[in-house]
């Protein structure tokens, strides 16, 4: 059996002063009636409301509980290696403050971790109000690029801390831990978990993150399929470009042969500028295999 010491649940928190003692009091409960035991970081997320006021009332009553401030918002992935970075578990859960999620359903992901797998993701049941279109071609397109088996990406998570350690993060891809993880070879599994309402709060997911998100996935995407074999990319691109470019290249030259003037024709350009990006497609295929093999070195 597992040490239930070794479970830290980091809750990055920005503007949730209504949620933090009721969240709180859930985490309590949640300890008594599963046996676990643990610790639970909250990461101030640089709040402009009470929110540091709550949770530091949280710490007087309840044991388990700790904190991080930070002075102004950095984000939930900065909020979470702010909080691993002082967790004492070798197992992580992440869980938001929004009381989207209960603590109830902890027990349940630390468990999925007991059975071996590496990383597991909440599978969300219930209403996402009007992001459900979003999430759904989120969730899709994730699992047609990136071969991950799981239906849900963007929700809790329980993980092994030494898997959140290796991750090539940056700012905004807490979304893509799932990927990222499976990407170098952890196992990922999944629990179904209730998603519920709202009740206090703004939700700090508009319809702003959309287009961040997707330059996110395209980004992810080339880290996770071709930063280690960027010829893959760039080598095809280039190919594909300089092949187009010549076959225009030999049709106006046959036609020039047939006494047709090719000098005025738009098909010209277009051929001499497929044929130049090609060429530079394929110089950075192979500058980016130059490089690769100079760091593995």
């Amino acid at each position: 059996m597992r040490n239930p010491s070794k479970i830290s649940v980091v809750v990055p928190a920005h503007n949730e002063e209504e949620n933090i003692p009721e969240l709180l009091r859930r985490f309590e409960r949640m300890f008594e009636t599963s046996g676990l035991a643990g610790e639970v970081i909250v990461v101030n997320d640089g709040s402009t409301d009470g929110t540091a006021g709550r949770v530091r009332e949280g710490m007087e009553r309840y044991p388990f509980v700790k904190t991080v401030d930070l002075p102004f918002r950095r984000g939930i992935t900065a909020a979470l290696e702010e909080g691993i970075g002082r967790a004492a578990g070798e197992i992580i859960v992440f869980y938001p403050a929004d009381l989207q999620y209960l603590p109830e359903d902890i027990p349940s992901l630390t468990a999925k971790i007991d059975e071996g797998f590496d990383i597991v993701t909440g599978w969300r049941q219930g209403r996402y109000g009007g992001r459900r279109f979003v999430h759904s071609v989120y969730n899709l397109l994730s699992r047609l690029f990136f071969k991950v088996s799981v239906h849900d990406l963007n929700s809790v998570k329980a993980f092994k801390k030494e898997v959140f350690t290796r991750l090539p993060l940056q700012p905004n891809w807490h979304r893509y831990l799932v990927v990222l993880a499976a990407s170098q070879g952890c196992r990922v599994g999944e629990v179904k978990v209730t998603l519920h309402p709202r009740e206090h709060g703004e939700s700090k997911f508009g319809r702003s993150r959309v287009l961040p998100a997707f330059w996110d996935f395209v980004v992810v995407l080339f880290v996770v399929k071709y930063s280690q074999k960027p010829m893959q990319l760039f080598g095809n691109l280039g190919l594909l470009f300089t092949i187009a470019g010549v076959a225009i290249a030999a049709y106006l030259t046959v036609i020039w042969f047939k006494g047709m003037r090719i000098g005025d024709r738009p098909l010209l350009l277009l051929a001499i500028l497929l044929i130049f990006v090609g060429i530079q497609f394929l110089a950075l295929g192979l500058i980016g295999e130059l490089i690769n093999r100079r760091n593995r070195r």
